[in-house]
């Protein structure tokens, strides 16, 4: 390329209209765009703000690797990006469904509802109940915020460490594949010592932070799920799941829908959040409730799920691009969501040649179990749409 056409440059608008095109990516920054086109991070911002304009060379860049911003027909999904392809999509996969299991216990973490929950379990008062202002205290965000910060103090302090040592080296000893829920709650449930020390604190100022927190209305699951939380909270990312806004352009090539053979199970982010109950069923005890049983205790599981995701259905639909390559837009799903609370898990997945589509296609097949998948019709689809189709001869 001449120097006379690296120079050339966008318009104003065309500049401005690509540059929050590539920023809006959730995962982009004004650093990360510089980088990627070789200029000062000022650049950036110059050209958002109409003080700049893009060499056409790195305006090319940038569209090879976002796409242009501009309307064109295609399928919106919010959805995780994979770009590796199908195979390596499928390696993946156990490290992005700790996350998402470490995401969405975070989210029940921070949620108000379940915090103002916990307060009011955790909640003990010495002196007599005041019932004429009860519904104004319970109405009251900022006086179950402060109980709840208290109990947090708690769950940091070596008193309360030390009873989840003894708590988890009890769980460790279950067999938890041989137990049904409700006998696994009775083989961890506390005796009357068993919360001593709990939340008394040598130093004045600790106890003072702790007063009024008592944890024997909380069951030894709810103690566990507590604590690993705690920690989880004071961790770190170690992958992203993030999902993003997606426009999937070209022609649908063909679609698939069924069961899972064998279930796919995810990973957990912390064995004290869920518990392998009744052989391979993972379960996640509902944080802020005593019985297991109760249809209050169901309903609130649905809510606040802290469960690993679980998946026996899923939904595939394949899309051939005016670059020739494949996308593929797969959503897991768990045909009890309703009950489980488990979300579905959509996942668009590109970086699949042309030469390589059926050996994808292979690996998804391997992968979800599906017995047939069609693939007289997908040939028969891409022959009247223009695509390739390997080892094929054309008269």
């Amino acid at each position: 390329m001449s120097k006379q056409q690296t120079q050339e440059r966008l318009t104003q608008d065309e500049t401005t209209r690509l540059l929050d095109h590539v920023c809006s990516r959730g995962d982009m920054t004004n650093q990360l765009v510089a980088d990627l086109i070789e200029v000062e991070p000022p650049r950036i911002s110059e050209g958002r703000n109409g003080k700049w304009r893009l060499p056409r060379d790195k305006a090319a860049k940038l569209e090879l690797e976002f796409g242009k911003p501009r309307a064109e027909k295609g399928v919106y999904v919010f959805a995780e990006l994979l770009e590796e392809g199908i195979a390596q999509a499928r390696k993946n996969i156990p490290d992005l469904a700790s996350a998402r299991h470490r995401q969405r216990c975070l989210d029940v973490w921070h949620n108000k509802e379940m915090r103002r929950e916990l307060a009011q379990k955790v909640i003990y008062d010495e002196t007599p109940l005041d019932w004429s202002a009860k519904d104004e205290r319970d109405n009251d965000h900022e006086f179950w915020a402060g109980v709840f910060e208290k109990f947090d103090a708690l769950l940091a302090s070596n008193e309360f460490k030390t009873l989840i040592k003894r708590l988890r080296d009890k769980a460790s000893s279950i067999a938890w594949e041989e137990s049904r829920a409700q006998q696994a709650s009775y083989e961890l449930q506390y005796n009357n010592d068993f919360y001593c020390g709990i939340p008394i604190a040598k130093k004045a100022e600790a106890r003072a932070n702790c007063e009024g927190i008592s944890l024997q209305s909380l069951h030894p699951f709810s103690l566990l799920q507590c604590a690993a939380l705690k920690e989880l909270d004071e961790g770190t990312i170690v992958a992203d799941s993030r999902p993003f806004d997606i426009v999937v352009t070209g022609e649908l090539i063909h679609e698939w829908r069924g069961e899972i053979e064998v279930s796919i199970v995810g990973a957990s982010c912390s064995k004290s959040l869920v518990f392998p109950i009744e052989g391979n069923l993972v379960q996640a005890f509902p944080l802020s409730h005593m019985h297991l049983g109760d249809r209050e205790c169901e309903f609130k599981s649905r809510m606040h799920s802290l469960n690993v995701d679980r998946y026996d259905a899923f939904e595939a639909s394949l899309y051939l691009t005016k670059r020739l390559e494949y996308v593929l837009i797969l959503t897991l799903s768990e045909k009890s969501r309703y009950v489980t609370g488990t979300p579905d898990r959509p996942m668009v997945i590109t970086g699949i040649r042309s030469a390589k589509l059926f050996d994808e296609l292979a690996h998804l097949q391997d992968w979800l179990g599906i017995k047939d998948l069609g693939l007289g019709y997908v040939k028969a689809e891409l022959a009247g749409l223009g695509g390739y189709i390997p080892g094929a001869k054309i008269i």
